[in-house]
């Protein structure tokens, strides 16, 4: 556990504790309004820390109501979530620029590490408890008590000390950023390969291929999660990147998939498909796609579909939400492609996913990592 005056984990070399400040030690309100320095092109998005033009904002007197966000400024975001219960403050990292007058900003006044602040600024651990004496709720999101925002302590490491730990929690972001960017290149790769071996091939209606099974809700009142009766899907909400996960089970099955039978989305989002490991119910959001003996390879077909996704989305009516009925279903065209290559597909793909699954772990490792080092390295009990 760390001690009152320093995290768990501390870097060798230090020059002293961390001492206890008021945020008012660190940050005044900043109450610069745009002069039209700043145009159209320099509005921040401060959810998502980036420069967001709006081509609809042209009015010069519009923009003047914007306040004026330099790099290093903080600006506090009052929506709530899962993730932050009391609003949250975001640092701009990016550039100057302005952002919406909605947005209260306030800027560094003391000498500081800006990826430190980056991370302890935004930390829902460090910043809960202090958000939670100086917020009140308003009609949609929480606001910003200024002053018992300021008034509020926090405890900060010496700035050499900041900057290594801004330093490490910047590494291990860019390192999670290469793999978040290297990942969908493998979904990039099997469609290519799908293309280069079946582009020339006759394409035949998916139900020479493979039978359809159209999804059909049971009686609410048998839904469980006590592992009562059969796996049940209602629609894509359990997909993941290849085998559905059992959340919900049901009593009374209507309609029933067979182990490695395709699941389909058919009911918005339309065309989103996983492969189940085990007999499910299928509510009527679903379809359930059973490859036919000898015509076709589970794996090609379901690799065919992923490829098609777009396509198959396309087929949906509907004003509100979009849905695709048996009759659309039939009108999905699939290559006409002898056993032994979509066999050999399947195995190519087979090799990309061994590679893929080891990037999406050593991705998780890494966010693990770094959720586990922000607390070890910010947290002071």
């Amino acid at each position: 556990m760390p001690d009152k005056k320093n995290p768990r984990i501390r870097f060798k070399k230090r020059s002293k504790d961390w001492e206890e400040v008021r945020f008012s030690d660190l940050y005044k309100k900043a109450i610069q309004k745009n002069d039209l320095s700043y145009g159209n092109r320099d509005i921040i998005s401060v959810a998502k820390m980036y420069y967001a033009p709006n081509p609809l904002i042209t009015n010069s007197e519009y923009l003047k109501t914007y306040n004026i966000f330099l790099r290093g400024d903080i600006a506090f975001e009052g929506n709530r979530s899962k993730h932050f219960a009391y609003g949250r403050f975001v640092e701009n990292t990016i550039g100057d620029g302005i952002v919406s007058h909605v947005f209260k900003v306030f800027r560094p006044i003391k000498d500081y590490d800006i990826q430190y602040w980056k991370y302890a600024i935004n930390e829902e651990k460090v910043m809960r408890s202090r958000l939670a004496v100086s917020t009140k709720s308003s009609t949609m999101m929480k606001e910003l008590r200024d002053q018992d925002f300021l008034n509020e302590k926090i405890m900060i490491p010496p700035v050499d000390e900041q900057r290594r730990i801004g330093q490490l929690l910047s590494t291990l972001d860019q390192l999670i950023e290469y793999y978040e960017r290297a990942i969908p290149i493998f979904d990039r790769l099997v469609k290519s390969r799908f293309i280069e071996m079946f582009s020339d091939h006759e394409k035949v209606p998916l139900t020479e291929l493979a039978t359809i099974n159209m999804g059909q809700s049971p009686e609410s009142s048998t839904y469980n999660d006590q592992g009562i009766g059969m796996p049940f899907y209602q629609g894509k909400t359990e997909f993941t990147d290849t085998f559905v996960e059992v959340k919900t089970y049901c009593s009374d099955p209507k309609k029933v998939a067979k182990p490695m039978d395709i699941l389909m989305s058919v009911r918005a989002p339309v065309g989103a498909v996983n492969l189940t490991s085990q007999e499910c119910c299928i509510g009527r959001g679903l379809a359930a796609i059973t490859p036919k003996n000898g015509l076709a390879d589970v794996w090609f077909l379901f690799n065919a579909l992923k490829t098609m996704e777009q396509q198959i989305s396309d087929l949906g009516v509907g004003s509100t939400f979009k849905a695709i009925n048996k009759e659309d279903m039939k009108k999905i065209k699939i290559p006409l492609a002898p056993l032994d290559l979509q066999t050999q597909f399947s195995s190519f793909v087979n090799q990309v996913d061994k590679s893929k699954f080891m990037f999406m772990t050593k991705l998780q490792n890494l966010r693990n990592i770094k959720e586990s080092m922000i607390e070890a390295l910010l947290m002071v009990q």
